[in-house]
């Protein structure tokens, strides 16, 4: 149980890698925060998953892209844990195109969501962490 009592945020936790280190976090004793942004149901089973582990588990739909969804989730963990301890960017998408068909729309959200979410996310949550 190394991480007991402690609070951590995953981005993007909702399936894939994410949700593996949502469930392995709780597992160590850690209160989990599910981030998604279009998967609702995937995080309703990952929640279900953890609340058998006998974590608390909290699900919360945030786009990181946005700067004012990043404050909102804080704000709603603050209210659920009184705190956040950890922090794991994780969330990311990739456009399925080829470089050749590549728009700008699509390389300006894959720019908004890897980087300036991840980067955000450091930046809001960190104030917390401190």
């Amino acid at each position: 149980m190394k991480l007991k009592n402690k609070v951590a945020l995953i981005t993007g936790s909702s399936r894939g890698i994410g949700a593996a280190i949502a469930e392995e976090f709780a597992r160590e004793g850690a209160n989990v925060v599910i981030n998604y942004n279009k998967s609702p149901q995937h995080a309703e089973k990952l929640a279900y998953s953890i609340q058998k582990i006998e974590a608390e588990v909290i699900c919360i739909k945030a786009d990181i892209s946005k700067l004012e969804e990043i404050s909102l989730m804080k704000d709603k963990i603050i209210r659920a844990f009184g705190k956040i301890d950890i922090l794991v960017n994780n969330a990311s998408i990739y456009q399925r195109n080829s470089f050749f068909k590549s728009t700008e729309e699509s390389w300006d959200s894959t720019i908004d969501t890897n980087l300036k979410g991840a980067y955000f996310c450091s930046q809001i949550f960190s104030e917390e962490m401190l």
